[in-house]
């Protein structure tokens, strides 16, 4: 569909999934230094260490949830650009009407949309976890709290993978 770049939905799919990746190591590293940190009789020496490690790890989360927030950004951008100049279109029936299997123009751009909105909620999960992040939360909670986070609740990965994946071929037949 003219006005719609396939690639730049899936290039910021994949920087989406680099940079949760990198956070979920992150968090990894967050949990076992808290769960370190229960342990009784630490040197003072040994818990400012681990402390700093700790601090190291939540900005790296905290960076890399920034990052996240630019990709939910251009999703968005890219969403609205593309509904405007459908919205633009005088033939506008014609970007409704349906080629064989593929897509319709305005089906791609209400699954950029749907695709957008997920990655904006998780993203509002993900800032909301680490925000309940404490060295005092029981190992239990944690381990609860890291498996939210690393799955991903809100995001429909098949969903989102098998529209690219039509939009893509939808591109490459014209």
């Amino acid at each position: 569909m003219a006005g719609l770049d396939m690639n730049k939905a899936a290039v910021l799919w994949a920087k989406w999934h680099n940079l949760h990746d990198v956070c979920i190591q992150a968090f990894s590293l967050a949990n076992n230094i808290c769960e370190r940190l229960e342990q009784p009789n630490l040197q003072e020496a040994v818990v400012r260490k681990q402390l700093a490690s700790l601090d190291k790890a939540l900005a790296v989360i905290r960076d890399r949830h920034e990052a996240l927030r630019g990709v939910v950004r251009d999703m968005e951008r890219l969403y609205v650009d593309a509904n405007h100049k459908l919205s633009a279109s005088r033939q506008l029936w014609a970007h409704t009407a349906h080629t064989g299997p593929r897509p319709s123009a305005l089906e791609c751009i209400e699954a950029l949309h749907d695709m957008w909105l997920m990655c904006r909620d998780e993203l509002m999960l993900k800032v909301a976890a680490v925000g309940l992040i404490a060295i005092s939360m029981p190992a239990a909670d944690m381990a609860a709290l890291f498996h939210c986070y690393a799955d991903q609740p809100n995001l429909e990965r098949d969903k989102i993978d098998r529209v690219l994946a039509l939009m893509q071929e939808t591109r490459d037949d014209k």
